[in-house]
């Protein structure tokens, strides 16, 4: 699904909101969402709608980041885990540098100026 979508330039636009308030609000569908969002940003042909997924960068992205930083996973939901870091991972690919450098040190001022948990510095550092 949303693979070479045909309409990504007009239609994202009225479902943007509906997708990351179903990422926060419907665990049940974060996986086919997730997949929806790589699909947008890996398979289009059209430089254009890559652009038009990365306008949505500084909306979803932070969603997705509490999301992985957040969650209470364990092994039955890990698989939504690396979805979400994946997603992340391809995300990052289509936003503009300057909001990326943001994001970086937002996650670093929140680094150093929380106490974390050792599992959550590990994956932080090493994923």
């Amino acid at each position: 699904y949303c693979s070479y979508a045909p309409d990504i330039s007009t239609s994202l636009k009225l479902i943007a909101k509906g997708i990351g308030t179903s990422l926060t609000k419907r665990p049940d569908l974060r996986l086919h969402l997730l997949a929806g969002l790589r699909n947008l940003i890996s398979k289009t042909d059209n430089e254009s709608d890559r652009q038009e997924v990365g306008k949505y960068a500084k909306n979803y992205l932070p969603l997705l980041f509490n999301l992985y930083t957040t969650e209470k996973w364990n092994v039955s939901r890990d698989p939504v885990r690396q979805s979400v870091y994946e997603t992340i991972k391809r995300y990052l690919t289509i936003t503009d540098h300057a909001l990326c450098q943001t994001f970086f040190d937002k996650s670093l001022e929140k680094i150093q100026n929380t106490e974390i948990d050792q599992i959550t510095l590990y994956d932080i550092e090493f994923n």
